[in-house]
């Protein structure tokens, strides 16, 4: 895993552009699990079980909808509809 900082333009678009460039790298921007016991090894248990491997995750925040977390994963397309 490599981490690293964007400084971008104050521009319009800017931030999508990114976001499609970090999408095709295999970075899921956002998922968002329910503040319970067991969610995120639901999570985890539903993409193992499509091996799909989880490289990163960070959380970004927590709020009245949940916890929102940015996840890396070795195959985007097939865990999009796990998370």
């Amino acid at each position: 895993m490599i981490e690293f900082s964007v400084k971008l333009s104050n521009r319009p678009g800017q931030l999508a552009t990114l976001s499609r460039e970090l999408a095709g790298a295999g970075v899921i921007i956002t998922a968002v699990l329910h503040d319970k016991p067991g969610a995120l090894a639901d999570m985890a248990e539903a993409l193992a079980t499509i091996g799909v491997n989880i490289e990163a995750m960070y959380l970004l925040r927590s709020n009245g909808d949940g916890l929102h977390f940015a996840v890396a994963v070795d195959d985007p397309e097939s865990a999009v509809d796990h998370v």
